[in-house]
């Protein structure tokens, strides 16, 4: 979803494309300063239309640690050391947690590190699609919620 709302940012001319022409034939980087931050507040603009559904992402947590054959043997060999058997052991303190109390932790995560894209539903994409990087995001997200 906010892939696409920053498409059409871009396209409506809210984000700056590779360069800006700045009088006079001269350019200025896309990565300047200015483009950045604003193209940070397209960004964060559009995901605020996002609200967090904390059953959906209690949902897509559970089934990510449920997928033995995916998602759980992805990140078994994707994560270097001990981090995985971290995560698994994270989410057996939590996973018996009332739905409410694991949303709002995992919710205070996302909104501690600033960080949209360690929701569990988007990590959950992620994997299915093949992306196995998205097991870091898993990772850091377990390892930031709370000890219960």
């Amino acid at each position: 979803q906010i892939g696409n709302k920053l498409r059409r940012a871009r396209v409506l001319g809210h984000i700056h494309p590779m360069t800006v022409e700045q009088g006079e034939g001269k350019h200025e980087p896309s990565n300047s300063f200015a483009n950045v931050a604003s193209d940070d507040a397209a960004y964060r603009e559009a995901s605020q239309e996002d609200k967090f559904d904390c059953r959906r992402e209690v949902e897509a947590l559970t089934q990510l640690f449920s997928d033995t054959e995916g998602a759980c043997a992805v990140c078994a060999c994707k994560l270097p050391g001990d981090k995985w058997q971290d995560a698994r052991g994270k989410w057996e303190q939590w996973k018996c947690a009332p739905e409410d109390e694991l949303g709002s932790a995992v919710q205070q995560v996302v909104s501690d590190l600033d960080a949209t894209h360690l929701k569990p539903s988007g990590i959950k994409e992620r994997l299915d699609a093949g992306v196995d990087a998205a097991c870091y995001g898993l990772a850091t997200l377990m390892s930031n919620l709370k000890e219960r």
